[in-house]
């Protein structure tokens, strides 16, 4: 991806509130008609670097640029950018025709059509006021004026939260279909790890404060697998090929989530007791957020070496 083709980067970014940071060190690129899944457990900084990139807060290290502009202080290039964020409330008497007359004042390419029909869809009269709206209608008004917004960028954190099944499928389908045909970037953070996995073009997880991974999601379907082997098996065959994400023992078993160092490995033959199968991004979320209980060669040897001493 070159310079001019990257819609959001981040270099070295971080954040802190009162001496406790974060968010630190984050660097990532997404480029335009992307959608990133961006997944973490709570409290990780998910939600502040969203904030950041929409340029709400101001960084304490590093920087977060949006078509080459930085976002702090915000540029004229934020106009291209949607958000709906954590928090985000009108006031109780705003009518939901005043939240989209609101959004087509910053975006000339506000589409009342769109707006209007997904609205009726979900019977949202754009008469009705906020504090009539159940959870999911609020929720979904919102993202409703992101959609239509014409944005090119659209930051969404949570966006599934109160919207029931279809609702989450259509939503998920008007990204994937914005993004196919107009070319429009998507961070998306959830925890509803299987809808996402259905649209997602690269997969961001979020541990402690740091990227823990950033890769694209073709790639980890091709390069993670659950492997399983005798606990009495010689597991070195897997570490020499594959970085143990997570590992789980049971009675006489060894499970462990691992990633091969190059789609060519993926192809050599492991030993007759060893089986392996593929993984859902839920596995492999839950795995980079577990820690691992088996030791690479060398880290054994380490180990041994302390023992000894």
């Amino acid at each position: 991806m070159t310079e001019s083709n990257i819609v959001m980067k981040t270099i070295d970014l971080t954040r802190d509130f009162g001496g406790k940071v974060v968010l630190e060190d984050v660097s990532l690129t997404v480029g335009p008609g992307e959608i990133l899944a961006l997944l973490g457990p709570n409290g990780v900084g998910k939600s502040t670097l969203m904030k950041l990139i929409s340029g709400l807060l101001m960084p304490s290290r590093g920087e977060a640029r949006l078509w080459g502009e930085s976002c702090w202080p915000p540029s004229p290039e934020m106009y291209r950018v949607a958000c709906v964020l954590d928090g985000m409330s009108p006031p109780s008497g705003t009518r939901v025709r005043e939240i989209m007359s609101l959004k087509s004042c910053v975006s000339h390419r506000f589409d009342w059509k769109l707006a209007t029909s997904l609205c009726e869809q979900h019977q949202i009269s754009t008469a009705s006021r906020w504090r009539a709206l159940s959870k999911g209608q609020k929720r979904w008004t919102l993202l409703v004026a992101a959609l239509a917004s014409g944005a090119d960028l659209l930051v969404l954190d949570e966006p599934a939260d109160g919207l029931d099944v279809a609702t989450r499928r259509e939503l998920y389908g008007l990204l994937r279909e914005q993004a196919n045909d107009r070319g429009v970037t998507s961070i998306v953070a959830s925890h509803i790890i299987a809808d996402v996995e259905r649209i997602a073009d690269d997969v961001v997880i979020l541990v402690d404060g740091r990227v823990r991974l950033h890769s694209p999601l073709e790639q980890l379907r091709d390069e993670v697998f659950e492997v399983e082997l005798p606990l009495e098996a010689d597991n070195s065959v897997v570490t020499s090929l594959a970085e143990v994400i997570s590992s789980r023992k049971t009675d006489d078993t060894l499970i462990a989530v691992i990633r091969f160092r190059s789609l060519q490995l993926t192809e050599q033959e492991l030993p007759g007791e060893i089986s392996r199968r593929r993984v859902s991004l839920e596995d492999l979320y839950l795995a980079y957020t577990q820690p691992s209980q088996i030791q690479a060669p060398e880290e054994r040897h380490e180990l041994a070496s302390e023992r000894s001493r």
